[in-house]
């Protein structure tokens, strides 16, 4: 028998010194500074010569709660394992158990919701490394943030222990999934690929990839449409997908996928994964006896409303004859239900009071938000005159109040948005630093008033709103968002009549966006309808 001789690796000479985006990915840095030429070539960030832990300094970012939680507002300077902390861990040497209790302590309560879904990860990551590892570099990029008691980052573009931590753990999750790949058809399961894709995705949004993270996702849906298994699921229970923690997987990735589609829009080649087709008709009663009970019937009629609008979505960009009225008819049905339900609410809130105590999105009167903009997105779906808008400013305006009641109260008396209004141009406005929030509070609605809204004062007010600070929320970016809403409106105003009007062939619609990987960049394109009938492309470029 020949003796065993270890396969050497072959490898590039790298420099102690390097860069740390060079280090990770195992190249030789030529140490330039501030940022090496291979990065810079490569089209990566540079991620610094740091080295060593520099983190924030201790102290609140000023921005109030959403709920009553016991929170540290600091990160530790580095992560102090203790000899019980990777007992309940397996597979994890001690510094990557700290990680992974530290996410599911700090980080996972503020997914609220995604709670089930993280549950089930946690159960998972017993038998995938990709799972386990993922969670162990959400778990370390959170503590190269600050914390504030609100649940929000300050994003530190400076490199630390925990940043090259979570990088070097991210590549191994990546690694693994990508090793995992073609046995999923051969005996691994569709849900762990896609619980690792979707935990993947929440990483790349906290460090502001939106466009890594849209590729987790996408591959995601891939998976789901292509994988003979998950087919099969409707009609038998034997397959690999079907099983314990399949409806909190794949309402996760609806979620998530929805999400993205909300902002960055769709065109022809965008595919779609079909969700259950149960009826989405919800019956609500002749009166609430309470708000309670309000809210829960809104919370099904917006589950239900949301899964029709995304299952005929694709139903945009096609010939409008080929609309079957059956869908147009549910579509009415849902906005029709949402306009009873809103006036059942209103007659409760009369008699309600607020706590100014607490966040503005967890008062009485916030109650009808998700189901506003989820009446705004499908009264103007399935191709319907984009002069619908117009018959909506209500809902607009009542959209933008609350979001900016919610960025008032976190922003402590307006320091994060005061003085934008009385700047001569939105232009002007510039952003000091950048905050992540890993949930989805405003950024949403001003988003949709940006793009849908067409009355001057509603939409250069949710426009400023979004450019007045560097804001993330998950995947939405404010900047980005404000600048596609600005530029919309200058294309549109250019068509306006005598009167400042926006008449329909004048106006666009279907926008969508095309992130690039390496940079913040964006190509930006929507539709704009033309006189007789028909539309036009436009295009623009979008750095931020």
């Amino acid at each position: 028998m020949k003796p065993t001789t270890t396969r050497k690796r072959a490898s590039t000479p790298r420099s102690k010194n390097g860069c740390v985006t060079c280090k990770i990915r195992r190249l030789k840095c030529g140490e330039e500074k501030p940022s090496c030429l291979r990065c810079l070539k490569s089209g990566w960030h540079c991620d610094g010569y740091e080295h060593i832990s520099k983190l924030p300094s201790v102290g609140a970012m000023g921005l109030a709660p959403i709920r009553s939680r016991s929170l540290s507002t600091s990160p530790s300077a580095s992560p102090t394992p203790s000899r019980s902390s990777s007992q309940s861990v397996p597979n994890l040497d001690e510094r990557e158990a700290v990680y992974f209790q530290t996410f599911f302590k700090d980080v996972a309560p503020q997914f609220q919701d995604y709670a089930p879904f993280w549950h089930f990860a946690r159960k998972e990551s017993k038998s995938s490394y990709s799972i386990r590892h993922g969670l162990v570099a959400l778990g370390a990029l959170s503590k190269s943030a600050q914390r504030s008691p609100s649940n929000h980052y300050r994003v530190d573009l400076t490199q630390g222990t925990h940043r090259e931590i979570a990088l070097e753990q991210y590549q191994k999750a990546l690694q693994s999934l990508r090793e995992s790949i073609p046995g999923i058809d051969e005996g691994n399961p569709v849900r762990t690929t896609l619980v690792s894709c979707l935990i993947l995705s929440c990483f790349e949004n906290f460090l502001g990839n939106a466009g890594f993270s849209l590729q987790h996702i996408t591959w995601a849906r891939h998976v789901l449409t292509t994988s003979e298994t998950l087919q099969a699921s409707s009609s038998t229970s034997t397959t690999k997908v079907v099983g314990e923690g399949e409806d909190i997987v794949m309402s996760s990735f609806y979620l998530m996928d929805l999400q993205a589609l909300c902002f960055l829009g769709a065109d022809e080649t965008r595919t779609y994964f079909k969700f259950d087709q149960t009826s989405p008709m919800v019956s609500l009663p002749a009166k609430f006896n309470n708000l309670d009970k309000a809210k829960n019937a809104r919370h099904m009629l917006v589950w239900n409303g949301y899964k029709t609008w995304y299952n005929t979505d694709f139903y945009q960009y096609g010939p409008k004859e080929v609309i079957p009225p059956s869908v147009i008819e549910v579509r009415d049905y849902l906005v029709g239900q949402i306009h009873a339900l809103h006036g059942q609410i209103d007659l409760l809130l009369l008699g309600s009071t607020s706590d100014p105590h607490h966040h503005p999105l967890a008062r009485p009167e916030a109650i009808k938000v998700y189901s506003t903009t989820l009446l705004i997105r499908l009264a103007m779906s399935l191709q319907a005159p984009q002069t619908t808008s117009d018959l909506l400013l209500a809902e607009f305006e009542y959209l933008l109040v609350m979001a900016r009641r919610a960025l008032e109260y976190e922003a402590e008396g307006m320091q994060m948005i005061q003085g934008i209004f009385q700047s001569k141009t939105i232009s002007d406005t510039g952003t000091e630093g950048e905050v992540y929030c890993v949930e989805v509070r405003t950024l949403n609605i001003l988003h949709l008033i940006a793009t849908k809204c067409r009355e001057p004062s509603i939409r250069q007010h949710a426009i400023a709103l979004l450019l007045a600070v560097h804001r993330r929320e998950s995947m939405y970016d404010s900047i980005l968002a404000g600048k596609i809403g600005q530029w919309m409106m200058d294309m549109e105003e250019e068509g306006a009549d005598e009167n400042g009007d926006i008449p329909e062939h004048a106006r666009v619609w279907g926008e969508c966006v095309e992130l690039e990987l390496q940079r913040r960049r964006a190509r930006v394109k929507c539709r704009q309808n033309v006189i007789g009938g028909g539309w036009i492309w436009r295009e623009t470029q979008i750095s931020w």
